[in-house]
């Protein structure tokens, strides 16, 4: 199992390009025998960073929105007080 193997499995699993640049760098790093139990639980792995990176965007969407309530919030606040 190589580097050129986990390149053809990620490309078919769809990850961030943030994410494949660091399991590359990772990956590259490993004795063969922890590559070959990767390369073995791909899928699994893949699934596992897909939904990680999937919470943390809704975590970035709910903070977000609160924040821009938050403004909002503040911008009448101050209008009612100012005006």
């Amino acid at each position: 199992m190589s580097k050129s193997e986990l390149q053809k499995r990620i490309a078919w699993s769809g990850l961030e390009d943030a994410d494949v640049e660091e399991i590359l760098r990772i990956f590259s790093s490993l004795p063969p025998k922890r590559q070959a139990q990767i390369l073995d639980r791909w899928d699994i792995i893949a699934d596992a960073i897909r939904r990680r990176r999937q919470r943390i965007e809704t975590e970035k969407e709910i903070l977000l929105s609160g924040t821009v309530h938050n403004m909002h919030a503040y911008v009448e606040t101050y209008t009612r007080e100012t005006y």
